[in-house]
């Protein structure tokens, strides 16, 4: 479920590594325009994603760089043994579109062990997206982390996530404001574009698709 009525506003050339907002470690991906009235926290909203007639319950949380893609992966953990996957880049795109790329049925623990090597380079670019959903014989799971490096749960059951979320020490407040939601830029280099392509091919991914409720 990717939603395009936020998209960057700029892009830099470089990052400049975790840049630290009182005690939240604002990803290098994005950062705040000027005057952005958005205030940096961990927490979480839930909510309610409708397409057509289906109502998907949803919670969107903020997470400080340092242990955001070990909340990630603990978020997919309830999805079982296999999953499948879908990694989202603007490099080499028109403005304003992406490429998808899927890989069906991957072993969790296989898929963990890449994207830890990667770390970097998903917190870093501000043009890749990564979606981890749960297979066709379970009930509907999808766990983002999107380009603006906000995580983003749709599930008909909430209640494991959120748990992971209070593990963490994360509460839901719900006015939270998004960094999507306000004047933002996205940050990438030359050589996201090649890593994305590393970790493609490490993934064996090949067929393009779009992800749930484009």
């Amino acid at each position: 479920m990717r939603d395009d009525s936020f998209l960057g506003l700029s892009l830099g050339d470089g990052s400049e590594g975790y840049e630290p907002m009182g005690h939240f470690m604002l990803p290098p991906a994005v950062a705040p325009r000027p005057g952005s009235t958005w205030r940096p926290r961990e927490a979480y909203r839930t909510g309610i994603h409708r397409i057509g007639n289906r109502k998907v319950p949803t919670l969107a949380a903020t997470v400080s760089a340092d242990r955001l893609l070990s909340v990630f992966l603990d978020l997919i953990a309830p999805m079982g043994p296999n999953v499948d996957v879908v990694l989202e880049t603007g490099h080499d795109s028109p403005e304003g579109m992406h490429r998808d790329l899927v890989r069906e049925d991957i072993d969790l623990t296989v898929l963990s062990s890449h994207l830890l090597d990667f770390e970097d380079y998903l917190l870093e670019d501000g043009l890749t997206g990564l979606v981890v959903c749960s297979q066709a014989s379970r009930p509907l799971q999808e766990v983002q982390l999107d380009e603006h490096k906000v995580l983003v749960v749709y599930a008909y059951d909430l209640r494991p996530f959120i748990a992971v979320l209070a593990d963490y020490g994360l509460r839901e407040e719900r006015e939270l404001m998004l960094i999507l939601e306000d004047e933002h830029a996205h940050k990438t280099s030359h050589h996201h574009s090649s890593q994305f392509e590393v970790l493609a091919s490490r993934l064996s991914m090949s067929e393009t698709v779009d992800t749930l409720g484009n």
